[in-house]
This record gives C-alpha cells, sequence and structure tokens, in this order.
C-alpha cells in the first residue's frame, strides 16, 4: 500500500429638431428613492435569471444612486410598442415615431442626465427589429433612411450595418461598391462615438443570437467584395490596400478565408453567390501561396502551433501550402523546414508521413544526420512500432540496419544521437540481440545517456522489466555519472503501479528523493493513480484535498492545461473516476483561473461520457456553454460521446444545437454521425444523416465526408446539389485553408 510518507516525499521531490408633439410628458428628473419607487418582486433572482440565460453579454445593472428620467421611459416605450405594432408594408409612422423621439431624447439627454451607455443600450432591439422590417419591405429608399436615423442618433450597432451589407451582397455583384461605401460609412460612423457607445459597438446583444451573428462579419464581407473587385477591375490584389481599406495595420489580422466563407453563408442568398465564393477562394489562395515563404519564421510558429495543439489534419494542409509556396516562389525546402514538419509528424504519431517527408528530402539533397535520426525514430518509435504484426516488426529491423548502412554509403557518419535512436528503434521492436550488435559495430561511438534510456524504455516497453532493473544496475557501474531521465523512472513507475508492486514504487520514489531528481506531471499522474488505487484496496477514504495541495506547492508552474493533463492521464485507467472528480473539484476550486478553463471541463465531459454518468456529463456541458464558450467543438464532444452511450439522445442534442444554439454542425459532426450509424447499420439514420448535410449550407466538408458520401450514393438517396457541393472547386479550397 502507498503509505503517506510515500506522497509526503514525492511532494518534496516536485440633427433636425424633433416634432414634439406626440412626446408630451409631464415629468421630470426623479432621484431614486427606496421608499416611493420600490423595487420589483423577486428582481434579483430575475435578474440572475435573465444573466444566466444571456451568454451574449451579461447587462451592467444601473446604478440605483444614478437619477432616472420618467420621460425617457416613456418615450422608449412608446417606440418599442410602434415598432414592434408596425406593418412590413406600411412602416412610415414607426419610422417618424423613432426618429422624432430619439431627437427629441438626444436634446433633452443632458437635462435629464440619461447616460450615453443607457440610450444605447435601450434602442437596439427596436433597431434591430425597425431594419429588419424595412429590408423585408425591399424599399431601399426606406432601408437607407432608417439605418440614417440611427447614425444620426449614435445607435446604429454593427449589427445593422451588417444586416443591410448582407441585403446589398444578395442583390448581385452590380451592388458591390455600395458595399465597400458602406463599410466606409461605418468607419466614419466610429469615428464620432463616444467612448462608452464605441465599447458597445461590436459587442453582440442576445436578441441577436438568432442570427448567428458575429461582430467580424461585417469586415470579412467587406475583404471578400474587395477581393472581387479587384479581380473585375483587373488589378492584383495588394495586401497593403486591403490592410488600408479595413484599418488594420497587421496583415495576419486580414480576414482567414474559411471566416469570410462562415460570413457568407450567413447571407439568404449565399447559393447564387457561389461562383463569386470560388472565384474569392482561388485568389486568396494563390495570393497567400505567394506570399509564404516557406522557411520563415512564421512557418517555423504555425508547425510549432499545429503540433501543440495535435491538429494532424491542419498539419497536413500545411505541409502541401508550403510545397505549393516553394514551388511558386522558386524557394526550395530547407532542410530544416522539412525536419520540423517530420518531427511534427512524429509528434503527431503520423509515421508514414514523417517517412515520405523524408524521401522527398533525400530525393532533393544529401541530408544531414540530423534527418537520418528523425526517419529512424519514426521506424522505431513505440508508438509506431505498437501498431506492427511480428512479421512487420521483423521487417523493421532490416529497414532500420539498411537505413544506416545509406546513410554511411552517402558519406555520413553516425553519430552518438544516431546511434542512440538506432539502439532505441531495436529495443522498442525487442531485438536485444540487434542492441548489442549495433554497440559492438559502433564501439568507437561513446555511449551516451540517451542510449542506455533508450535501451531501458524498450526492454520496459516489451515488459522485460526485471532485465531492465538489472541492466540499469549495471550502468550505474560503468558510468557513476549516469542519472537516468525522469522518463525513464516514470516508465518503471507506472509499470509497478499497474500491476499493483507497491513496494517497489515506494522504493523507486525513495531512489528519486535520494538522487535529487524533480518529478514532472507524469510522475504525478502515476502517485496520484498509485494513492487512489491504494486508498481502494484498503478500504480508507483518499484525503485528496491535503495530497494534491502538497503536489501544487512543488516547483511545477501548475495551470489550467496542465491540471486538465493530469486529468486525461488519470483518465487512462477508468477506474480512476473518483480520483478524476476529486481532482477536477479541488482544481476549479482554486480561483477564475481554474474554474474558467475549458481545458478542465472537456476533460471532465469526457470522462463522464466514457467512463461515469452521461447525465452529469450534460450538466457540465450546459455550465460550459453558458459561462465559458460555445463552441462547435464542445457540441460535437457531446454527440460523440453520447452516440456511443444513447443514440436517442445524441440525435436530440444535435438537433439542439441546430434549432438553439448560436453553433452550426461543421464537417466532424456529420462525419461522426454517418460513421456510427453505418458501423450500427441503422440505414434509416445514415439517410437522415445525409438529409441533415442536404439541408446543411457547409462548405468545408473535410478530408473524408466527400469520398464517404460519394461511395453511398448507390445505396441510399444523396441529394444532387450536396453531390454538386462535395465536388466543387470552393469544397476543395477550403479543404486547403
Amino acid at each position: 500500500m502507498l503509505r503517506s510518507r510515500s506522497v509526503l516525499r514525492l511532494c518534496q521531490t516536485i440633427p433636425r429638431r424633433a416634432n414634439l408633439v406626440r412626446f408630451q410628458v409631464t415629468s421630470t428628473v426623479v432621484e431614486n428613492d427606496a421608499k416611493r419607487v420600490p423595487p420589483p418582486k423577486n428582481a434579483e433572482a430575475a435578474n440572475q435569471n435573465s444573466q444566466k440565460k444571456n451568454h451574449f453579454q451579461k447587462p451592467i445593472p444601473r446604478n440605483p444612486n444614478k437619477p432616472f428620467s420618467r420621460k425617457f421611459r416613456d418615450i422608449s416605450q412608446q417606440i418599442s410598442v410602434s415598432v414592434k405594432d408596425a406593418n412590413a408594408t406600411d412602416l412610415t409612422e414607426a419610422i417618424d415615431i423613432y426618429e422624432e423621439g430619439l431627437s427629441y431624447l438626444r436634446e433633452i439627454q443632458a437635462a435629464e442626465k440619461i447616460e450615453d451607455e443607457l440610450m444605447y443600450r435601450e434602442f437596439q432591439r427596436s433597431a434591430t427589429i425597425l431594419l429588419g422590417k424595412a429590408i423585408q419591405s425591399g424599399d431601399e429608399k426606406l432601408i437607407s433612411r432608417v439605418l440614417e436615423i440611427f447614425i444620426a442618433n449614435r445607435v446604429a450597432h454593427n449589427f445593422h450595418f451588417a444586416q443591410y451589407l448582407m441585403y446589398l451582397l444578395g442583390q448581385g455583384a452590380e451592388r458591390h461598391t455600395e458595399i465597400l461605401s458602406l463599410w466606409l460609412q461605418y468607419l466614419e460612423y466610429s469615428k464620432m462615438l463616444d467612448a462608452t457607445t464605441l465599447r458597445l459597438l461590436n459587442r453582440p446583444f442576445g436578441f441577436q443570437s438568432e442570427s448567428k451573428f458575429l461582430s467580424n462579419d461585417l469586415m470579412n464581407v467587406t475583404y471578400f467584395v474587395f477581393v472581387l473587385q479587384c479581380a473585375a477591375a483587373g488589378v492584383e490584389l495588394q495586401i497593403k490596400d486591403a490592410m488600408k481599406l479595413l484599418q488594420i495595420t497587421d496583415a495576419s489580422r486580414l480576414p482567414p478565408t474559411f471566416q469570410v466563407m462562415s460570413s457568407l453563408r450567413k447571407c439568404e442568398h449565399f447559393e447564387s453567390i457561389r461562383p463569386e465564393v470560388e472565384q474569392f477562394s482561388n485568389i486568396t489562395r494563390n495570393h497567400s501561396i505567394k506570399l509564404l515563404n516557406p522557411n520563415g519564421e512564421a512557418m517555423a510558429a504555425k508547425i510549432y502551433s499545429i503540433t501543440k495543439n495535435g491538429n494532424y489534419r491542419m498539419l497536413k494542409q500545411y505541409y502541401e501550402r508550403l510545397s505549393a509556396a516553394s514551388v511558386e516562389n522558386n524557394l526550395p525546402l530547407t532542410e530544416d523546414t522539412l525536419n520540423r514538419v517530420m518531427n511534427a509528424f512524429i509528434e503527431l504519431h503520423h509515421f508514414s508521413e514523417a517517412l515520405e517527408v523524408f524521401t522527398t528530402m533525400a530525393s532533393s539533397f544529401k541530408p544531414s544526420a540530423t534527418s537520418w535520426t528523425l526517419a529512424i525514430k519514426a521506424m522505431g518509435h513505440p508508438k509506431h512500432v505498437d501498431s506492427l504484426k511480428p512479421v512487420q516488426k521483423d521487417k523493421m529491423v532490416q529497414t532500420v540496419k539498411s537505413t544506416l548502412q545509406s546513410m554511411e554509403a552517402m558519406g555520413v557518419p553516425v553519430n552518438a544521437k544516431v546511434l542512440a535512436v538506432a539502439v532505441g528503434a531495436m529495443a522498442n521492436l525487442d531485438k536485444q540481440e540487434e542492441v548489442q550488435k549495433l554497440l559492438s559495430q559502433y564501439s568507437n561511438i561513446p555511449v551516451v545517456h540517451l542510449t542506455r534510456h533508450n535501451n531501458l524504455l524498450g526492454m520496459i516497453l516489451n515488459n522485460d522489466v526485471a532485465e531492465a532493473e538489472k541492466r540499469m544496475k549495471e550502468y550505474f557501474k560503468e558510468d557513476p555519472t549516469y542519472v537516468p531521465s525522469i522518463q525513464l523512472l516514470n516508465s518503471f513507475l507506472t509499470h509497478y503501479v499497474n500491476v499493483a508492486n507497491y513496494n517497489a514504487a515506494d522504493a523507486m520514489l525513495q531512489f528519486m528523493s535520494e538522487k535529487n531528481i524533480e518529478s514532472d506531471l507524469g510522475t504525478i499522474t502515476t502517485v496520484v493513480n498509485y494513492y487512489f488505487k491504494s486508498c481502494k484496496n484498503n478500504g480508507r477514504i483518499p484525503d485528496v484535498h491535503t495530497v494534491l495541495l502538497e503536489l501544487t506547492k512543488k516547483n511545477l508552474k501548475w495551470d489550467p492545461n496542465m491540471a486538465a493533463t493530469l486529468m486525461n492521464g488519470l483518465t487512462l485507467d477508468s477506474s480512476n473516476l473518483d480520483a478524476v472528480r476529486a481532482v477536477f473539484k479541488f482544481f476549479i476550486a482554486l480561483g477564475p483561473r481554474f474554474k474558467n478553463s475549458p481545458a478542465l471541463y472537456t476533460s471532465m465531459i469526457q470522462m463522464e461520457l466514457d467512463h461515469g454518468d452521461v447525465a452529469l456529463a450534460e450538466d457540465l456541458f450546459l455550465w460550459y456553454d453558458e459561462n465559458l464558450k460555445s463552441d462547435t467543438r464542445a457540441w460535437n464532444q457531446m454527440i460523440k460521446g453520447l452516440l456511443v452511450n444513447n443514440e436517442k439522445r445524441a440525435v436530440k442534442f444535435y438537433q439542439k444545437m441546430v434549432t438553439h444554439s448560436k453553433n452550426e454542425p461543421n464537417n466532424f459532426t456529420f462525419y461522426y454521425m454517418l460513421i456510427h450509424f453505418l458501423k450500427t447499420g441503422n440505414t434509416k439514420r445514415v439517410q437522415w444523416v445525409l438529409d441533415e448535410m442536404a439541408a446543411s449550407s457547409l462548405a468545408d466538408f473535410g478530408l473524408e465526408l466527400p469520398s464517404k458520401v460519394t461511395q453511398l450514393k448507390l445505396q441510399y438517396n444523396v441529394d444532387q446539389s450536396l453531390l454538386r457541393r462535395l465536388s466543387s472547386e470552393d469544397v476543395k479550397h477550403a479543404r486547403s485553408l
């Protein structure tokens, strides 16, 4: 069993005048008085409930010590009622009331002590309804007049410009010039606003949620139109001109194509502008390739970011872009660039792609020892070896040996790093005789610590732990300076815990303490796992708070991602559900930094979906969606997890996403559902998914869906328009972004 001293030991190591006739009110400014103006019953509860439901904005409550104008209240109510009751075919009176009321309130604003923020907020809903009805009428003079009223009275919102812009976009290419003029009008308007109103200009209001409005829609569509205008004029797209128009100083902040596509799909007439969308995609894709330096600093940063996020699909697409930019700009990919790509594929466990990159490299120039090392690493990586059958392992042994021979034949000598990786490959392949042959063949090359680490790790991988322990003792005798890596010791420790050899685990912790080897997150994960198991086996209640409190005091700089990693590590053992829940509860109690972490919540949600209570997963998701962020990825996580547990529940969740969420299904949503129903043989649901895809406005179908759906057209009724979209150029380009 794990004694408390073991845990503590670990902790020690680690403008015109309005006609006022219709607004005759006799009230004056009234100072708030609690006795005369009592608050409505349950006001506090109602306010909390309102804030909970509205995750687009949390309204700032009015200061009770500020004066309140009855004139403002009466006029705003009259305006609201007139707009609400107005018919789209006859808006004249409603517009007049709106204009006269706002103009009058602006005139008396200072005298009535009406705050700018209150003026702006109060009329957003009625403004949105009024403009919507004007657009519905199709009377462009009316639409223009309504927007001018908003601007003149400083209540126009980004959304109102976007509403009008989308209307113009659907009228055809001949209206593109007007769209650009509308953007310039928006820029001029923003300059005349006070700081308070400017802060609210781009902030979405809750009642706008049904439109899926985002504040960048206006800029995205403006950029789309600008690109097409350049093409129509026969002028090459110039980034500096686009930046000047959009008022941005960094080229990296230009709207990416996938964002523009997302905004365009909100246009009611999206299908009619598909040719323009395809043209835009072609132009921007080709232009981005021309601008891309395939060997620059931005490349390195991009690959690092992709690897960190674990996005294989994006890595593959980015490598294709780098290759295209290399050809387009006559800039051959350097070895350093290719090595970064290789290493990224290895980190993401896509070893065949890494070796393909090496083959491409070797066909163009002589690779250095660093590149050969990466190739051998891909061949003998533990995750790669684990996927091979015995016959394939024997073949891989010969491949490693022939790779070393080819390397030397090309005049690249084997160095200590190459030898260490080759030894590790043979050890992972469970070929200790080949390890000894390599050490004998290259006896002139020093055996470094990495060589020893790799050999021992291979032994542990193949469950030859006793031999690994014996060999490590020999290494200590051969080289007194030898200090095992924390990765190696974690492997030993994990094995001991998995086989319930608690004495050996305790001894390993003692060894780490004596050698001053600092533990890492992997060590902590194993020990927490160990602690919970031992408590469970011995009928004791784990003191979670004390143990984790000690662990969080260590040199490790704990952050939400580290805490999520700890939880994910514990998730590998499905019996540790209580441990994961305890860790989650502990960290979110530390404060907002952890409580507001999407990583922590998605980890806990996944644990409940896979091993726990689906109802708890839904509760966690609801809190996440309402309080942290509402994104398609989280909805997909729930749908994918629920499919395994309860298909009907998963379908209801999808329908809730479509009807009540501001998020739209993406290619992963449909992929998860389609593959699941194909596997379960539910033909009715397969047809349903195909119909849902056809009814959606999805443009990016990913890498897998197009071929999969095309294969199904013989057995199922696949909408012809869907098949055309799957093969259209804009889809191909969207996938390459």
